[in-house]
């Protein structure tokens, strides 16, 4: 079993975006790990990350990583400046 191997270790099966950390063990470090279906993966960064502004956000104290995979499309987007007639 999983769980006897890793004990540190938590797989949710579940839809992410329904995740918060209150719902998590309480002090321990969040380590987000996936590979984001192309329709979903701008939903999945704002529910992580679209909080940064934010006075008091829910996620940003609690994770400690992510590991994403994403489709080219969507990756060349991320590391795009702002304006880049390539992606127009």
């Amino acid at each position: 079993k999983l769980a006897d191997v890793h004990p540190n270790l938590t797989v949710l099966g579940q839809n992410v975006l329904g995740v918060w950390p209150e719902t998590l063990e309480a002090g321990q470090p969040v380590h987000v790990v996936g590979n984001l279906p192309y329709h979903m993966t701008g939903q999945i960064l704002f529910h992580f990350c679209g909080e940064m502004a934010d006075c008091s956000p829910r996620w940003r104290p609690h994770l400690a990583s992510f590991t994403l995979m994403v489709q080219r499309e969507v990756a060349e987007r991320i590391a795009a400046q702002p304006g880049d007639a390539d992606l127009n």
